[in-house]
């Protein structure tokens, strides 16, 4: 028990040193009043969380932070579904980098489409086969990519998925 919370002790130090995470986490506890400010505050600590999650990584997806061991590998899935996010969370906190974001997370997301038209479930680098909810998430991130750059690509993978 004690070295469990120990290690749960170093990596809460570690998240409350990284100003998103903090911000994140000390919304979330006092949570907030309901006014525009405050909206795009929370807004904005939550995107900057998930390009933090992009930035931890040796590629353009998103992982996960785990209190115990740190960042951890990019999941197809989560990254297919915060890239939407991102892109209609440009527009009204005024930050196209985080359509960039998107974009370069959906042009990794073509770079490991399998052969089947499916992404894989779990975390890059864990060999599992095409999943069907896990690349219904996917579709939704490169159909918004389509929408935003007009690019076939990112429709021509949707379609290869067999949606």
């Amino acid at each position: 028990m004690i070295p469990s919370a120990l290690t749960y002790a170093r990596y809460l130090i570690a998240t409350m040193a990284d100003p998103s995470a903090r911000a994140l986490l000390l919304a979330h506890a006092r949570g907030i009043e309901s006014n525009t400010k405050d909206h795009r505050i929370a807004l904005g600590a939550a995107v900057d969380y998930l390009l933090t999650g992009q930035d931890q990584g040796s590629d353009a997806g998103m992982g996960s932070y785990h209190l115990n061991k740190g960042w951890g590998a990019s999941y197809p899935e989560t990254t297919g579904y915060a890239i939407p996010t991102l892109i209609a969370a440009s527009g009204p906190l005024q930050r196209p980098d985080l359509c960039h974001a998107a974009i370069r997370a959906a042009e990794w997301l073509l770079a490991i489409q399998h052969a089947d038209g499916g992404w894989q479930g779990g975390r890059v680098g864990e060999g599992r086969p095409s999943i069907v909810f896990n690349t219904a998430q996917v579709v939704r991130g490169m159909l918004a990519t389509h929408r935003i750059t007009q690019r076939p690509e990112f429709l021509e993978a949707a379609v290869r998925a067999g949606l």
